[in-house]
């Protein structure tokens, strides 16, 4: 049976090895528990800048617009009335025609900065939902980390009681794998 489990790899667990199995995965929990917080400030950063960009055309379109409504020759021809200075016909054509095509432009501004308001906040949305995911999948792999590390270190007892036991030791190696395939898995997860 002893040439067996060295042949197999199973040879007496250190309680070295288990603390470095631990070490190991309380660092890679730590480091995507880093990236997560880093792409959720770097989300909400982007987000932020790309709404207070909407706010400051929003404003600026605001002004120009007051600006417009309060000139003599908007308010005129607003209310069909001549206006009261010598240009030319050609001029008052083009004058018309430069308001339409400022009306077009407002109302295309308006219904842009519309949707941009309505995809922002569906975009944040998105992130705290993201978020939530990411929280509560981190919830669940800490306490089956914990689950696992208990179990590893009953194992790795009754292992160092039992030596010549090679159930137990192939129970140790299927924890420990499991406890390495976990890491993987949320580190891959992390990286989504």
């Amino acid at each position: 049976e002893a040439a067996w489990s060295s042949m197999m790899g199973f040879d007496h667990v250190s309680r070295e090895r288990h603390d470095e199995v631990v070490q190991r995965l309380e660092g890679a929990l730590a480091e995507a528990h880093t990236q997560h917080a880093q792409r959720v400030q770097e989300t909400a950063l982007s987000f932020d800048q790309e709404l207070k960009d909407t706010k400051e055309r929003n404003l600026a379109l605001a002004a120009r617009v007051e600006e417009l409504e309060k000139s003599d020759v908007v308010v005129l021809a607003g209310k069909g009335q001549k206006i009261p200075c010598d240009i030319s016909e050609a001029d008052r054509v083009r004058l018309e025609k430069t308001l339409r095509e400022q009306d077009v432009l407002l109302s295309a501004y308006h219904k842009e900065n519309e949707r941009l308001v309505v995809e922002a906040k569906a975009l944040q949305e998105k992130v705290r939902d993201k978020d939530h995911a990411l929280f509560l999948e981190n919830q669940r792999l800490m306490q089956k980390n914990h689950s696992l590390q208990e179990e590893n270190g009953q194992l790795v007892l009754r292992g160092s009681a039992q030596a010549s036991d090679f159930p137990l030791k192939l129970q140790l190696a299927r924890v420990t794998e499991e406890l390495d395939e976990q890491r993987r898995a949320h580190a891959e997860r992390q990286q989504e």
